[in-house]
């Protein structure tokens, strides 16, 4: 046989056999996708310490729950300096898919010295309303809602993921969005209150330079966050620190 038909043949099966082995990678890496999600997705418990100057203000918790439409995070603090109170509670419900998380309702409250806020956000997919029977809030139209708790999830999956660098709009209670834009700092360890971990360092980006917002997650703990920093005018305003942590 003509060596230059055999050679032809062999081109043909190993270009066969090259385009079957890529399209069962890619569908391999499509299919993992969402199970790497649900897996970072487990549910847990959290307690922190709220810290200021060396000082304890008070505590704070933070859930995830698994529901049969999606997830339910939820955010608690109770911090008092002085003669100043804060007590808060932040709840958001979003689903996911394809790496991608989508609010679907978000609330807040919060007591404390100064004004009280309460507020409502149902997310459709067309529209968001601070109440079901009111007209819609203002706002351009996206494919992914993200509410004030949302992104911070989206943040973890995101930086779980490998991103370097991330940007999200989220939604304002009186409509339109607040941009947010983050970036890979390093790998950290640190010591806090419940006990020392392997972490990666996430920072939020500001055009005023006054201002810093560090955060920190765990890998160990599917990427949880397991402290956050504020600071301005190059002052630690607050410190929140894992002290407890069980799925």
């Amino acid at each position: 046989m003509d060596s230059r038909f055999l050679n032809t043949d062999m081109r043909m099966k190993m270009k066969k056999i090259f385009n079957k082995k890529t399209w069962l990678s890619l569908l391999s890496l499509l299919l993992a996708i969402p199970a790497f999600a649900n897996n970072l997705l487990k549910p847990y418990h959290a307690t922190y310490d709220v810290i200021r100057g060396g000082s304890s203000l008070g505590t704070a918790t933070r859930m995830l729950e698994k529901t049969e439409n999606g997830y339910v995070l939820s955010y608690e603090s109770r911090i008092k300096f002085l003669f100043l109170s804060d007590n808060r509670k932040e709840t958001s419900h979003f689903t996911i898919k394809d790496n991608q998380l989508t609010s679907q309702y978000y609330e807040m409250k919060r007591t404390g010295t100064g004004s009280d806020r309460h507020y409502q956000l149902f997310f459709e997919p067309n529209a968001i309303k601070r109440k079901m029977e009111e007209a819609p809030l203002k706002i351009d139209y996206q494919k992914h809602w993200l509410d004030n708790m949302s992104y911070q999830q989206q943040l973890a999956l995101d930086m779980a993921a490998g991103k370097k660098k991330a940007h999200y709009a989220v939604v304002k209670r009186k409509g339109g969005t607040r941009e947010y834009d983050f970036e890979f700092v390093k790998k950290d360890k640190l010591k806090l209150p419940y006990g020392e971990l392997e972490t990666i360092h996430v920072k939020r980006i500001y055009k005023n330079k006054d201002k810093a917002v560090n955060i920190w997650f765990a890998p160990s703990l599917n990427y949880s966050l397991v402290r956050l920093e504020t600071i301005e005018n190059g002052s630690i305003e607050m410190d929140i620190q894992l002290k407890s942590f069980q799925f």
